[in-house]
């Protein structure tokens, strides 16, 4: 997913990003996490914060906050769905 996507969002966002990760707490979103992260950071972004969430839940906004807080300016979710 990384290899594919990663060269998409430099071309579309640029390659001085700062990116939010929420992520899906389990095998996938673990792996999709790694993925995306290794792929964007080689171009350049930085990773400010990853985040776990629990597997199946449906409302995040507990999770909003930090993220806006966080100063990054991308958020990438890695939730399958």
């Amino acid at each position: 997913s990384g290899q594919a996507l990663g060269p998409i969002l430099a071309q579309e966002y640029g390659k001085d990003r700062k990116a939010y990760h929420l992520t899906a707490d389990y095998t996938w979103g673990w792996t999709q996490e790694e993925s995306i992260k290794d792929a964007t950071e080689k171009l350049g972004w930085e990773t400010v914060q990853t985040v776990r969430t629990p597997l199946g839940a449906g409302d995040f906004s507990q999770y909003l906050t930090p993220v806006l807080n966080s100063g990054a300016d991308v958020l990438i979710l890695n939730h399958y769905g």
